[in-house]
Parts: C-alpha cells; sequence; structure tokens
C-alpha cells in the first residue's frame, strides 16, 4: 500500500559536462515527519554525481543537485525507505549529459612569419576532474606577395 506518491520537476533532466542542474523531488500529500530518500546515480552513455540521499522535508519539496560528470545518458534512481510501502526505486530521472562547448577568441590570427600571437579558449561550464584539451593549429589561409 502506498501512503503517499512523490513527482519529479523537470521529469527529464539535461546538463553540460561539469554543470549542476538540480531536480525538485516533492511530495503529493503532507508527510507528517521528514523522510530521508535514497539517491543512486546509474550510468549509461554518460555519467552523473548526485549526493547518495537527501531529506525531504515534510510535506516539501527537496531539490536534488546532479552534476554531469560525462557525456551521454544517465539514470537516478530514487528510492524510499521499506516504510514508505513503494517498490523500489519509487522514480527514475533520465539525465542528458552535453558535451563540453568552448569558445576561442580571436577566431582568427595573423602572425608574421617568425611572430607568435596568443588566443584565450573559455569553457562553458567548470569541468569535474582535471582535464586536458589539445589544441592544434594549421595553416588555412596562405598569401604570399
Amino acid at each position: 500500500m502506498t501512503l503517499f506518491s512523490l513527482s519529479l520537476s523537470p521529469s527529464t533532466a539535461n546538463v553540460a559536462v561539469g554543470g549542476v542542474t538540480n531536480v525538485a523531488l516533492t511530495s503529493s500529500t503532507s508527510m507528517p515527519l521528514p523522510m530521508n530518500i535514497g539517491l543512486a546515480a546509474v550510468a549509461g552513455t554518460g555519467s552523473v554525481s548526485v549526493p547518495s540521499s537527501v531529506t525531504l522535508p515534510a510535506g516539501s519539496t527537496v531539490n536534488i543537485p546532479v552534476t554531469g560528470l560525462t557525456a551521454g545518458n544517465a539514470t537516478v534512481d530514487i528510492t524510499l525507505p521499506a516504510a514508505a510501502g513503494t517498490p523500489s526505486p519509487a522514480l527514475s530521472l533520465g539525465v542528458w549529459v552535453a558535451a563540453p562547448t568552448w569558445t576561442v577568441s580571436p577566431t582568427t590570427i595573423s602572425i608574421p612569419i617568425g611572430g607568435s600571437a596568443n588566443a584565450t579558449v573559455t569553457l562553458g561550464a567548470a569541468m569535474p576532474t582535471d582535464t586536458t584539451f589539445t589544441l592544434s593549429a594549421g595553416v588555412t589561409n596562405f598569401t604570399y606577395p
């Protein structure tokens, strides 16, 4: 016998690698006491990180922070205590983790023979771990007098 039901908002989530998004977990009925909710990240083609549990306040909503680790799809299983009377997992959250984005400025550089120039690479989100990016340059337009 289910004593109450839960909902997620949004029902599916999108997050960038290195980014964090919050998903609201809400009880449809008022609970007299706070409840410890178990969370487990299940990797698919991508992976995420979530806390091992959150506390759902009595008759309220709690935000679940979801951090994108690797690009692709992942799932977060949400489990209630056995006393809640709900099968485990009670809910599953589908998460799409987008590949990291970056910009390079300036996009075009003119360098004299023997010269050098600087460019700035800006990531769209902080990376969750130390990450190495390999940059390369090539001659795409060459003008000789």
